[in-house]
């Protein structure tokens, strides 16, 4: 069951990832009309996917995924507040106030923080398949070795 589940999730983050790269892939040759388009267009999907995300939070089962939940929040609050203090979230003063270097090196950053949080979720979907695998309550040879010594 749990490859199933994260086999479906990682086809989710492929087809996001290839729409990362398409849009990147399109800014080097959009025009300022199109390039707008399109920041307009992903500006309001990021708002229905955050909308989307956080109600799912909201009803998961797991008490780890609503402490999840509130941080991922306070780091939503802290950036709200970053960007009001530029003359409110989301303005066009704000990001007209970044320099071009200021913008690329933000965007690099979340980049990171994006390939950062993918590994974690590999370290936590390997976890949880091998929590699956090893029945509640048994050790597997290995750990009972580690515990003789």
């Amino acid at each position: 069951m749990s490859h199933e589940i994260l086999s479906a999730k990682l086809y989710e983050l492929d087809r996001e990832f290839g729409l990362l790269h398409g849009s990147i892939q399109l800014s080097e040759t959009a025009s300022r009309e199109q390039l707008g388009q399109e920041l307009a267009r992903l500006r309001q999907k990021n708002e229905a996917d955050r909308l989307a995300f956080q109600t799912k939070l909201k009803f998961s089962r797991s008490p780890m995924v609503g402490k999840l939940a509130s941080s991922y929040e306070t780091i939503e609050a802290f950036i709200d507040r970053e960007r009001a203090e530029q003359d409110g979230p989301f303005s066009e003063v704000w990001r007209r106030g970044l320099s071009a270097e200021e913008a690329l090196l933000l965007a690099e950053y979340s980049l990171d923080f994006a390939a950062q949080a993918a590994n974690h979720a590999l370290l936590l979907s390997l976890e949880a398949v091998s929590a699956q695998d090893i029945p509640r309550g048994k050790e597997t040879e290995v750990e009972q070795n580690e515990v003789s010594l």
